[in-house]
């Protein structure tokens, strides 16, 4: 895909995601910081801040095989996140909430390399999503948003007991 259609399909996928009933109605959103193959979430993550929800995006924790959610307070608190050895920002633990600990979530916007309009995702293999989008649906009631480009989309994946299956898939 061409740098100017991924420009165009993110900006679309971002148009559907703020205008969508349960983003608008959200108060504790988690996000993931896109990577230069992914839909452009940065849009998505000022719409956040702009609108004052609080704002919660992914720490993987590679050792331990956990991903938590903690808080990000501003765009600037975004800027000066580190980089991590696969070029992602992510926080560290120091002084941030984890959204578990301090309420819950409302929406977790998801990435993922495939989906089937059913709601069905592959991941990028870790399984770091599937975990905690599982407790997620233990703990309340967690609206699961998948974004992704239309070259994306599949008919069928195969699945296992434990992959989770997002609420809806956003897609240009």
């Amino acid at each position: 895909m061409s740098e100017e259609e991924r420009r165009k399909q993110s900006q679309l996928v971002i148009e559907k995601v703020i205008n969508h009933e349960k983003f608008r109605t959200s108060q504790r959103v988690s996000i993931f910081l896109s990577m230069a193959h992914e839909v452009n979430t940065i849009p998505i993550l000022e719409a956040i801040f702009r609108a004052s929800k609080q704002c919660f995006v992914p720490k993987f924790e590679v050792e331990t095989k956990v991903m938590k959610m903690l808080e990000l307070k501003t765009l600037e608190d975004y800027h000066s996140l580190p980089t991590t050895k696969w070029n992602i920002k992510q926080p560290n633990d120091e002084n941030r909430d984890e959204a578990f600990e301090t309420g819950g979530l409302d929406l977790v916007i998801v990435p993922g390399v495939a989906f089937t309009q059913s709601g069905h995702r592959l991941g990028n293999g870790g399984g770091f999503y599937d975990a905690y989008l599982n407790r997620c649906r233990q703990q309340k009631n967690t609206y699961t948003l998948a974004i992704c480009f239309k070259q994306q989309i599949v008919e069928h994946l195969p699945t296992e007991d434990h992959d989770y299956v997002v609420d809806e898939v956003v897609f240009a």
